[in-house]
């Protein structure tokens, strides 16, 4: 062995330009290859956090039996989101909490009528963790003062042919199957670049909400942001990192109360998304289009 490994060395530096040439190209292609890896999952990491802080945050808490209706977005109000909040607010790896009510409806000016989603939302509290406000190109943001004022999407807008300043009527399903009219003030417009993302959803604040579908100081749903994106999976697999023990305070402690129950009573109910799985509370995994952590509360 020893005359082999002699042999090998002499051979290596019988050449010398060669081999140097050759260390340096197999050098040189390592390090493109961990670049164009770390550039690829810096692309990944940003469409899916993006996307994360569009739809609702990391993790959303629903009241019990809203998976069942999830379909038709019920408003089941949550008996006592502020819990949830505290809860979430106390683990370090929380960005922010807020309270959301969620519906769908439609959006009508003389262009015609156009299918939404209806989110009232605490526009202050989503400044920092939701890119919507962060993109109004047009007119301001929404505030917590603001009644019969919506903020809407720039391809909504285009497709309505509406303005900064414009009035629209908004139709919303409210309890029971009821519905809700409103006419109401474009008060801003965000772009994000996606005409078919911005045509999806519309925004007004979360007293506005309340009022007009009968859920005085109440919430359907609270969403959670996580610090980093890609807690959650990991939360699920070792069961002992921060993410696991805020799901665990949120659904069996702080929830543990008439109005709430245990995960753990549902059919994998409370489930994991990220990568394309689920990963559900029996172990299991099945298909997902996210990076979300879901629990009904």
């Amino acid at each position: 062995m020893q005359l082999y490994l002699r042999l090998a060395w002499r051979n290596v530096w019988r050449h010398r330009r060669r081999t140097i040439i050759i260390v340096i190209a197999m050098g040189m292609t390592m390090a493109l290859m961990m670049w164009y890896d770390g550039l690829m999952n810096g692309f990944t990491d940003a469409i899916y956090g993006n996307a994360v802080k569009v739809l609702g945050g990391n993790i959303q808490v629903h009241a019990a039996g809203y998976r069942a209706q999830a379909s038709s977005t019920p408003l089941l109000p949550l008996a006592d989101p502020q819990a949830v909040i505290k809860a979430a607010e106390a683990n370090p790896l929380t960005l922010g909490a807020t309270q959301r009510i969620n519906t769908g409806g439609l959006v009508t000016s003389q262009e015609g009528a156009f299918s939404v989603g209806i989110t009232g939302i605490e526009p202050e509290k989503e400044l920092s963790v939701n890119i919507i406000g962060q993109n109004v190109k047009t007119g301001r943001d929404l505030t917590s003062a603001d009644m019969d004022n919506i903020l809407i999407g720039k391809g909504l807008a285009d497709a309505m042919g509406v303005q900064v300043g414009d009035r629209i009527t908004l139709v919303g399903s409210a309890q029971h199957a009821q519905m809700r009219q409103r006419t109401m003030t474009v008060i801003g417009i965000y772009d994000l670049g996606i005409p078919d993302l911005e045509k999806q959803t519309v925004y007004i604040s979360l007293g506005e909400a309340q009022a007009l579908y009968g859920l005085p100081g109440q919430s359907t749903e609270v969403a959670i942001f996580l610090k980093q994106l890609g807690e959650e999976k990991r939360g699920h697999q070792r069961h002992e990192t921060q993410p696991a023990r805020l799901r665990d305070r949120i659904v069996r402690g702080e929830l543990s109360r008439p109005g709430f129950r245990d995960q753990r009573q549902e059919q994998c109910d409370g489930h994991f998304q990220r990568n394309h799985h689920r990963y559900c509370g029996c172990g299991h995994s099945q298909p997902a289009v996210d990076g979300s952590l879901r629990t009904d509360a």
